[in-house]
């Protein structure tokens, strides 16, 4: 089963998309190594649908913001073949990982999944979007069978999910999450104090998260899971602010959320993104290693 973190921008502007796309790649480059391979490649090579296959131990950027344009176009493979969500909203029925191999367009050795510049959010109004001229969103059961797939494989899927979406999220989203191995979500906010506010209203969406991917569950075989139980594993991420005097430990221990770090300002990353490349930064840089701590404790968690 595969292990989904969840990262939820909790404010505009944080950053949420490019801390998911850098959290996917390190995510990737480690199982690489594990695998042998060189940096930046991962099965399938650098870019492009994959060829064939199965999916095993690989990892999957799932985009489901609505209002981005679509994460390939911060990866810069917007040209590159692969299905979008926009092509997968028939899709109905039960699906596997393989029947997904060699589907997605790739990004520094991660399959994307993301929304279409031309048509559409990944996902939208159910009524409209089956309906000859309406929304070419993804409809609700094109989602659930794609993303259910997703979970029930192996490896990892990073989900960049807007803040906002969260109450309608969980109906889509929880069968997927009942199959994973696991599941973490990750908050990123501000470090000021409507970040702090922010994350607090957003606290019902995480428990209707957590208890909607919980019902019907079964734990340790004893009693099934309850969706009143708490919401899932909750790591928070803050944007570093200059000047700032909120103290992190204390909008964590507010947000009840363990307390994973700072992620810095990378002044690289606009030339990379406009240049194409994607949110590629230094291997030693302070925001890469933010990021690489951050994978770390995950996988510890």
């Amino acid at each position: 089963m595969a292990e989904v973190i969840v990262v939820v921008g909790v404010v505009g502007g944080a950053g949420a998309s490019t801390l998911a796309a850098l959290l996917a790649r390190r995510r990737a480059l480690t199982a690489g190594r594990r695998r042998g391979e060189p940096a930046g490649r991962g099965r399938g090579g650098p870019g492009g649908a994959r060829l064939g296959g199965t999916r095993d131990d690989g990892v999957v950027l799932v985009d489901l913001d609505p209002g981005s344009g679509g994460i390939e176009v911060l990866l810069g493979i917007e040209e590159r073949p692969g299905a979008r969500w926009a092509a997968l909203r028939e899709v109905r029925g039960t699906l596997t990982e393989d029947d997904l191999a060699g589907v997605l367009p790739r990004w520094e050795g991660v399959e994307v999944l993301s929304g279409d510049r031309r048509r559409g959010a990944p996902w939208g109004d159910p009524a409209s979007a089956g309906r000859e001229g309406g929304s070419t969103a993804v409809a609700g059961d094109g989602l659930v069978a794609v993303w259910s797939a997703l979970c029930a494989g192996s490896g990892t899927v990073v989900v960049d999910l807007p803040g906002h979406r969260l109450p309608a999220a969980a109906p889509l989203l929880a069968p997927g999450l009942a199959a994973a191995d696991r599941a973490q979500v990750v908050l990123l906010t501000g470090q000021d104090v409507l970040g702090v506010a922010a994350g607090l209203a957003l606290r019902p969406g995480l428990e209707a998260l957590g208890g909607a991917s919980r019902a019907g569950a079964v734990d340790d075989g004893a009693r099934p899971v309850r969706a009143s139980d708490p919401a899932l594993p909750g790591t928070l991420v803050l944007r570093r602010r200059p000047g700032a005097r909120v103290a992190p430990l204390e909008a964590a221990e507010v947000l009840g959320v363990r307390l994973a770090g700072l992620l810095p300002t990378d002044r690289s990353l606009p030339r990379a993104t406009d240049r194409g490349l994607g949110p590629v930064v230094p291997g030693r840089g302070r925001l890469a290693a933010a990021v690489a701590r951050l994978e770390r404790r995950l996988a510890s968690a």
